[in-house]
């Protein structure tokens, strides 16, 4: 499929006069071409190929700028090379064109508490969880972040949604740090 792909996005580049016989040379627009190194990166990202994968999303959003999702893919690509900070800046790229998207928000505050920035895992986390108020990874994330700021009550608050409302091994998982909270500990 890269082969393909490649072949897409270098259409139109000869390396001798044409004849009138040849099919004129394709042409992509900058949106297609965009798209189709994103595409190719992303085979290269899941082949774990994550230094190539880079290069095709970079061409992603140096023909499309408002490409987020070759961002956010940069930003993973970052973290699995071991470029923190470099990841995070992708994230805060792709949030910047796609505020809305909760993947990044949840990525960032990942990239966050790696950094050792729990503010900014609770900024994250908060926005994650206004465009995915079910999901109870976050609550769950949200109320260690806040426990480990020393709101207690704001993880308890926390811990009790997830207690009853995530699935069975964050509902346990929150009854324990609910337990934790109770006796002080």
């Amino acid at each position: 499929m890269f082969g393909a792909l490649l072949l897409a996005v270098s259409a139109g580049c000869t390396s001798g006069p044409r004849s009138s016989e040849d099919p004129p040379p394709v042409s992509l627009s900058a949106k297609e071409a965009s798209e189709a190194a994103y595409v190719a990166g992303l085979e290269f990202a899941l082949e774990g190929r994550h230094a190539e994968a880079l290069v095709l999303f970079h061409q992603a959003v140096a023909q499309d700028p408002l490409q987020a999702e070759a961002h956010y893919r940069s930003g993973l690509c970052y973290y699995h090379l071991g470029e923190y900070e470099l990841e995070a800046a992708e994230y805060r790229k792709a949030l910047a064109i796609r505020p809305q998207m909760g993947k990044a928000w949840r990525a960032l505050a990942l990239s966050c508490l790696s950094a050792d920035d729990l503010q900014g895992a609770r900024t994250a986390y908060r926005e994650a969880l206004v465009l995915e108020p079910r999901n109870a990874t976050v609550v769950y994330n949200l109320g260690l972040v806040e426990a480990d700021l020393g709101q207690t009550e704001e993880a308890r608050r926390l811990f009790e949604r997830c207690a009853s409302e995530g699935e069975a091994r964050l509902r346990e998982r929150a009854r324990q740090r609910l337990e934790v909270l109770r006796s002080g500990r």
